[in-house]
């Protein structure tokens, strides 16, 4: 089996149908395009900022960022029904 024999269909397919083949590869290599530039830029991000060497001290009390939350749940509730 020669070379010529698999090349050509392949090529003649190509230049038949290369709007499909065009479609197809943005519809596939526009969103791994895009998850790869997220991924870089958040990996730059948390490399500047420092964050993820497991020094997680700065984090809030999660009772003390719901706090007024419940407090305000509460006020508000009639009961006497």
């Amino acid at each position: 089996m020669a070379a010529s024999d698999w090349v050509l269909p392949i090529f003649v397919a190509f230049v038949l149908y290369w709007p499909v083949f065009a479609v197809v590869a943005i519809l596939i290599l526009g969103p791994l395009l895009g998850f790869v530039i997220v991924g870089v830029i958040g990996a730059i991000r948390a490399g500047v900022s420092g964050k993820g060497d497991g020094d997680e001290s700065d984090d809030d009390d999660p009772d003390d960022l719901f706090s007024e939350l419940v407090q305000a749940s509460t006020t508000g509730r009639n009961d006497s029904i």
